[in-house]
């Protein structure tokens, strides 16, 4: 797969998990599967070790500063379409991480979009319960 296809292939996995299903759920099987997810994308480093994962948010953070993700409303060049990092930011984080290329540097990032994704869909739902837990309370 080329670099681009990686991070597409990886988003494309996801897109029947855990809230993205037509069919309701309740809210503790929804989380259950969003936690899942997340050990499956390898908990909190996200598969790598975490001094390494760390140096990747440090970077990311600071080669990002003020760039907004295309869900957040980017139009200039520091995400593609895909929702992936641009390959100079890609390439210069790698540059910062022995033993990782830009390739498996894309990986990483792909799995951290989707572990912050699922992070927000999970504050989403505990929200959503504790709304329905005060409405249910206040009708007792």
């Amino acid at each position: 797969l080329g670099s681009s296809s990686l991070a597409s292939a990886f988003q494309a996995r996801h897109v029947s998990s855990a809230l993205g299903t037509s069919t309701p759920r309740s809210k503790e099987t929804q989380r259950e599967a969003i936690e899942h997810e997340l050990t499956q994308l390898g908990g909190f480093s996200c598969g790598w070790e975490d001094n390494e994962h760390a140096v990747f948010m440090k970077l990311r953070t600071q080669l990002c500063r003020g760039r907004k993700s295309p869900g957040e409303g980017a139009t200039s060049g520091e995400h593609r379409d895909d929702g992936a990092m641009e390959p100079p930011i890609l390439e210069r984080i790698a540059e910062q991480l022995p033993g990782r290329d830009v390739a498996a540097v894309e990986a990483h990032a792909a799995r951290v979009e989707r572990r912050e994704l699922l992070l927000q869909q999970r504050r989403g739902l505990i929200a959503a319960w504790r709304l329905e837990r005060e409405a249910q309370l206040k009708s007792s």
